[in-house]
């Protein structure tokens, strides 16, 4: 992944240029999604959570964006997403029973079968889980995975 891109990406977020959020949903939804996944593994939860950091993002005081290493903080906020979506969710009612809203339709099975995925994965552990995911979901390199998960490249490969 392209830290030149993302920086400039960050920066348009920062302005709330609404072609920032666009970049970053057409070049890291993957990305996004497979750290939502690691740990919802749960689809349609990824999306809430997915569009829960977008809103944050754009409320986000321009003060509070990183200066270096964004995709990793973008990690950080995209997990805090999701572990506070799993707090959550023992005292919820699914939205679908309250009231629908258009939601822009860009699926995760347009990229990767999830059948195919569950079933690959059904047999890993946690960590093995986790990788793999990162690597089919989030189309991330081994070096990625290693710093974002803070194991050695060895164990990912």
């Amino acid at each position: 992944m392209d830290t030149q891109n993302i920086k400039k990406i960050i920066l348009l977020i920062k302005k709330k240029n609404s072609s920032g959020f666009e970049l970053l949903y057409q070049h890291y939804f993957r990305f996004l999604f497979s750290v939502a996944y690691s740990i919802l593994n749960n689809e349609e939860d990824c999306y809430d959570v997915i569009q829960s950091v977008m809103m944050r993002l754009y409320m986000l005081d321009e003060r509070l964006f990183p200066s270096d290493h964004e995709l990793s903080w973008l990690k950080t906020v995209v997990k805090n997403e999701a572990l506070m979506k799993l707090r959550k969710e023992k005292n919820t009612v699914p939205l679908e029973m309250v009231f629908e809203f258009p939601v822009q339709e860009q699926r995760i099975k347009n990229f990767v079968d999830m059948e195919q995925f569950h079933a690959l994965t059904s047999t890993l552990n946690e960590k093995q889980r986790k990788v793999v995911t990162m690597k089919l979901l989030g189309d991330m390199t081994h070096r990625e995975i290693s710093e974002c998960l803070s194991i050695p490249i060895r164990t990912v490969q």
